[in-house]
């Protein structure tokens, strides 16, 4: 194991060395030189040993001349002598360490992420992580937006599809329960689902938001569904419906994080158990409004694929915002300090739900 404290200096052993060292005949004495603050002295030794090293010393030697040229601000060097250092010796984690360093005081942030990220594969310490941490910090915020995101890997779009189709699923059984009369939460959701609610509720306002127009002999003939419970189980609006998943998902994280924002600014913090009935709803909502959209498509297009890939979404929603769990489960991104402002919290998202 790679003692990574040492990474900062330059001693290669934990021995002491006590008695006063001969410039240029050992590297232990150019150790000691550098502890001094001697770096001239001690970078001459080192180079005086290179010629008769073999590939492991050598490899050494380089990454301590290396810290001592970080020492005197000869950057460029120091990255070359560490860069030699990695290529001499490939399982050293001093040597990418190293090299990192130079490129990362170079502002050289791609190298000295991937150097750092290979000390940190070969050797993984508090020394490494944080370097590597740092060095994609200092990328990160030299590059900005220019960061290009990762390509969503086929895994992530499989993720999406399940998502979507669970999605799917919890809102037929809302619809159900909202029409048999049997979710409180939407009976008395404070504003929050009016849409979804009386979409569920009433055939002749779903029939006339959703299929405006359409001649009654239509809906007696089972042409069209006649009810939000009927539409959402009708297979030629499902791949419609599940393809907006990306787009409702992303609205009601909007939705939340602004209502969470507006009650920070007010001194309050919303708690869990009011994420959690407050989250379902404006999923509902968001969908709600978009099932004239889905209707259209599912009368006028035969089929309706799942897009093949997937949009970027908020980096905390495929995983904390998805309706794959029970309601007792869903953890959202909520704080837990226990103050809130009770139902005044669905009061103020119920403003931007009815914008969405």
């Amino acid at each position: 194991m790679v003692d990574y404290s040492k990474f900062d200096g330059i001693a290669d052993s934990d021995e002491e060395t006590t008695e006063p060292i001969e410039l240029g005949t050992t590297r232990e004495a150019g150790n000691a030189l550098f502890k001094q603050k001697k770096y001239a002295a001690a970078i001459a030794t080192y180079s005086a040993l290179l010629d008769d090293a073999d590939d492991d010393e050598k490899a050494l030697l380089l990454c301590n001349r290396s810290a001592c040229l970080l020492a005197v601000d000869n950057v460029l060097q120091a990255s070359r002598d560490a860069k030699q250092a990695t290529a001499l010796k490939p399982q050293s984690a001093k040597a990418w360490y190293r090299f990192a360093t130079a490129e990362l005081k170079r502002k050289s942030y791609k190298n000295a992420r991937i150097a750092a990220a290979k000390a940190h594969a070969l050797d993984d310490s508090a020394a490494t992580r944080a370097l590597l941490k740092k060095c994609k910090a200092a990328g990160a915020e030299l590059y900005g937006e220019k960061v290009k995101a990762p390509r969503p890997s086929p895994t992530h779009v499989e993720a999406q599809a399940r998502d979507a189709q669970l999605a799917l699923e919890r809102l037929r059984r809302m619809a159900r329960d909202a029409a048999d009369g049997k979710d409180a939460a939407l009976q008395d959701a404070h504003g929050m689902c009016v849409y979804f609610t009386k979409l569920a509720c009433n055939k002749a306002d779903f029939r006339e938001m959703i299929f405006p127009g359409e001649p009654p002999q239509r809906f007696d003939d089972n042409d069209l569904p006649g009810t939000l419970c009927e539409f959402l189980n009708d297979e030629r609006y499902a791949s419609s419906i599940k393809k907006r998943w990306p787009s409702v998902l992303r609205k009601a994280h909007t939705v939340l994080v602004g209502a969470k924002k507006q009650g920070e600014d007010a001194g309050e913090t919303m708690p869990p158990e009011v994420e959690r009935v407050l989250w379902p709803q404006i999923v509902a909502e968001a969908y709600a409004r978009e099932f004239q959209e889905c209707a259209h498509e599912g009368t006028t297009e035969s089929v309706v694929e799942l897009p093949s890939s997937v949009e970027a979404l908020p980096r905390q929603a495929c995983r904390a915002l998805s309706l794959d769990a029970d309601a007792d489960t869903w953890g959202g991104v909520g704080c837990v300090v226990p103050n809130y402002l009770g139902k005044d919290w669905h009061a103020a998202v119920a403003d931007d739900v009815a914008r969405l």
